[in-house]
């Protein structure tokens, strides 16, 4: 039950607690589009590159010996886009390509030095302004914010692309590697195959 002081009509709880359902979908959208463009900014900046070649040097940096039909996958985007975006990238000189171990048709591909610097730049900027904004409420706060972003990452994770998805732009030493507080999506993921199994 939410506290009385805040309710405009005590006589009809639910609407209120309709109202604040509404004004919290206005300010959480609101949220969501301005500080993921901001992001996108932010690391186009401070790299030198597009948004979708930066999650490319990430990607790339995580997949060893990953092959272009790989990336095309986790970046969602049509074969012809893929392939454009890995010459601009090799042109660039960002991207190198090898031939596929496994596979001697196919290329792998790997981060030149540059490009190693161009990811770091650009996942710094990311980190750097979501900083800059979470700094700005008390810390006790930040804990309660961590639980409900882990909560609503969670609940948005039906899908091995949907994990792709949210995780293209995350730095997965933090997450992916703590085994104390574990990436929420990665085990949201586990969980959701395992029931799938069930089923």
């Amino acid at each position: 039950m939410s506290p009385r002081w805040l309710r405009q009509d005590d006589r009809d709880p639910m609407s209120w607690e309709q109202r604040q359902d509404e004004r919290l979908e206005n300010l959480l959208g609101a949220l969501a589009v301005a500080l993921g463009e901001r992001v996108q900014e932010r690391m186009a900046e401070a790299s030198g590159c597009s948004p979708m070649a930066v999650a490319a040097l990430q990607w790339i940096d995580r997949g060893r010996d990953l092959r272009p039909c790989d990336l095309v996958k986790a970046l969602e985007i049509s074969a012809p886009a893929g392939s454009q975006l890995i010459r601009s990238l090799i042109a660039a000189g960002l991207v190198h390509r090898a031939r596929y171990a496994h596979d001697q048709r196919q290329w792998a591909l790997g981060l030149t030095e540059l490009g190693r610097r161009r990811m770091a730049q650009g996942v710094y900027a990311r980190a750097k302004l979501v900083r800059e904004i979470v700094e700005t409420i008390p810390f006790p706060w930040r804990l309660r914010l961590i639980r409900i972003v882990e909560r609503l990452l969670a609940r948005m994770v039906d899908s091995r692309q949907a994990v792709t998805q949210l995780c293209r732009h995350c730095d997965w030493s933090i997450c992916r590697h703590e085994p104390v507080e574990p990436c929420p999506v990665a085990i949201a993921w586990a969980e959701l195959r395992t029931s799938s199994r069930r089923d």
